[in-house]
């Protein structure tokens, strides 16, 4: 039986995850598949008659977090392209085993294998610039990673002139001037070649 968070993080290192903290001391593991990178942040909760055992997962690429993290200007190891729903990995039970955290982990990675990477960042690509929290520098990583100098250099053109497009306050010209160089470097007309560089290869 399984009693505390602590025990599920071995659990899952056990399994090949690599384990760890995030930026704010949350426990994370990361399991790397060949062209894509799945996160979970698991949570433990003993209530008074059973075990709350769920996951927040998420996949994305090694390409993908790079570039947000150069245009951000911070370390970022993991920039989510695909988030599970609520709950899609839970398990509620008086007792939490060992082979609980195996049945997540096999659902996770099987969930992470079938997501269409390429889907997620076209949504990225198509939010509007009034995005909220975290999306508008996703966006401007998903427009860079497809090399699409056109819209960047409007942003670039529009921020130049004071006009912010209706972009969050933490969204600024050096971001997408950093956005602009990556795409600048991934720039190519052919899709094949978009797509090797997604998926890192």
């Amino acid at each position: 039986m399984i009693s505390n968070k602590k025990e599920i993080m071995l659990a899952f290192k056990g399994l090949g995850w690599k384990t760890g903290r995030d930026s704010v001391g949350d426990s994370t593991c990361q399991y790397m598949l060949e062209d894509r990178n799945l996160h979970a942040m698991p949570v433990f909760r003993k209530l008074s008659n059973k075990i709350v055992f769920a996951v927040d997962a998420s996949v994305s690429t090694a390409p993908f977090s790079k570039a947000e993290s150069e245009i951000y200007g911070e370390k970022n190891n993991h920039a989510p392209i695909i988030i599970s729903e609520y709950r899609d990995f839970a398990i509620e039970k008086p007792e939490i085993t060992l082979e609980d955290v195996r049945t997540l982990s096999d659902n996770m990675i099987a969930w992470a294998k079938a997501q269409n990477i390429e889907l997620g960042l076209k949504k990225y690509r198509e939010l509007s610039t009034d995005a909220k929290g975290a999306l508008p520098v996703r966006h401007l990583a998903a427009l860079a990673l497809r090399g699409d100098l056109k819209k960047l250099k409007q942003y670039q053109a529009a921020f130049e002139k004071g006009d912010r497009l209706g972009f969050v306050p933490y969204i600024t010209l050096e971001m997408i001037e950093r956005a602009v160089k990556i795409a600048e470097e991934n720039y190519s007309p052919s899709e094949s070649n978009f797509l090797n560089r997604l998926l890192g290869k």
